[in-house]
């Protein structure tokens, strides 16, 4: 991390919902992810993003190094995927590599897929995580996450990010949590239209108000 920029806004994001809740389809077409010209960098497991993949960590953390450096001298953008072992372990390098190349002076895309996977528990993240939530703001780091399990993935994602795509979740548990997150009552958490090949639907919250959020394919 370098040249620090404490203006920049936190733009960080979390996407929650049970499977087929369209938390993917947020992600996907939310237009604060620019589709080409940036750099982004991705912990995707599951491959559902394009992008240079890469199956062994080291493999990744040498692209991304490369990449960046095509970036900041000729301002190419590029999309760098780590789709290898789901381990804790990976994912602590993956948090530093990306760290490492973040720079105040432009925007850089973080996106990371089902965070309840390399969540330890519901309590702070491993140092890591918990350095990139806490510091890539004003760095120019801008982090997308997303979880079928939002009650076990670490508070840290919670405190760290300002915007929050939420869909319906499968229990009462997780009904409670999401409802209190956005300052809904469970009742009106639970108006959220049924999904279907039409249209998804969701809550956004970006910290001032919430909302709902279609869309319609």
């Amino acid at each position: 991390m370098r040249n620090p920029n404490t203006r920049l806004p936190n733009r960080n994001t979390l996407y929650l919902g049970r499977s087929g809740s369209g938390k993917s389809t947020a992600l996907k077409h939310n237009p604060a992810i620019p589709g080409r010209g940036a750099p982004v960098a991705l912990w995707d497991p599951n491959e559902d993003h394009k992008a240079r993949r890469y199956r062994r960590i080291g493999d990744f953390v040498k692209a991304l190094a490369k990449a960046d450096q095509v970036w900041r001298t000729q301002r190419r953008g590029y999309r760098v995927a780590y789709c290898g072992v789901n381990s804790q372990e990976a994912y602590n390098i993956w948090c530093k590599a990306v760290g490492e190349i973040l720079d105040g002076r432009w925007l850089t895309y973080l996106i990371a897929e089902e965070l309840a996977d390399v969540s330890p528990h519901a309590g702070a993240a491993p140092p890591p995580a918990k350095k990139l939530l806490n510091q890539c703001r004003k760095y120019g780091g801008i982090f997308h996450g997303t979880s079928q399990k939002p009650t076990e993935i670490s508070k840290t994602y919670y405190s760290g990010c300002d915007h929050r795509y939420i869909g319906v979740v499968k229990t009462l548990d997780e009904v409670k949590k999401m409802s209190a997150e956005i300052g809904l009552s469970r009742d009106e958490f639970n108006t959220l239209e049924n999904i279907d090949e039409v249209q998804v639907q969701l809550w956004y919250d970006n910290s001032k108000k919430v909302e709902k959020w279609t869309h319609r394919f």
